[in-house]
């Protein structure tokens, strides 16, 4: 019972039919040096992309809210990948973040982390300095079309498999989508970790 207090303790809540969100709280994300916190925009709900995505057959795609509101927890610890060669493509090798919390807000897939600096200060120090350039592209697999002859896919279930930092030029949904990295100082506890932190020193001292 206790282990079930602390987690619910930390998790997203449903509000309301317009909103679903799970994961990590923001204010409970790790932050450390190697937890630059980021959120974004990973793509619009109900609306055709304004390009065809990789692997669509050249269609653009339309993900409907019912379906992203299912499947939102999929994204809940997935990887965040760069292409640091050009920052034009996805590439899976290369995971940079970690993604702690996804929400449907209006049309809207909001999507929020950290990003790994200490490993990958290069690669995070380039989207800090070209945020307005940047955004979040999706990664899905397992897709089911609704009608393949149609010259916009309606993907009827799918499953989030992660994403990536894109220039805006090259994601799906261009200007629509966006990536905020945190410029706070990386080396402070939440107060979440702090409290966590004492009761595993309570926990320690009464055994």
């Amino acid at each position: 019972m206790r282990t079930r207090q602390t987690i619910d303790r930390y998790m997203y809540r449903q509000p309301a039919l317009t909103m679903q969100a799970v994961g990590v709280a923001a204010d409970d994300a790790p932050l450390h040096e190697n937890a630059l916190r980021w959120s974004g925009v990973l793509c619009r709900a109900d609306e055709p992309s304004l390009k065809p995505p990789g692997g669509s057959e050249n269609h653009r795609v339309i993900l409907p809210s019912e379906v992203i509101r299912k499947r939102l927890g999929d994204l809940i610890g997935m990887p965040v990948n760069v292409d640091p060669e050009g920052y034009t493509d996805h590439l899976k090798s290369h995971p940079i973040g970690t993604i702690l919390s996804a929400a449907l807000r209006g049309k809207d897939v909001v999507v929020s982390g950290v990003l790994h600096a200490k490993y990958w200060p290069k690669e995070v120090a380039t989207i800090n300095a070209n945020k307005n350039q940047l955004c979040m592209s999706y990664e899905i697999g397992s897709c089911a079309v609704e009608d393949d002859r149609a010259p916009v896919w309606t993907l009827k279930d799918f499953r989030f498999q992660g994403a990536a930092v894109l220039l805006k030029s090259a994601a799906a949904y261009g200007a629509k989508t966006s990536i905020a990295a945190s410029t706070s100082r990386p080396d402070c506890w939440t107060p979440a970790m702090r409290r966590l932190r004492a009761e595993g020193r309570r926990l320690a001292e009464w055994g």
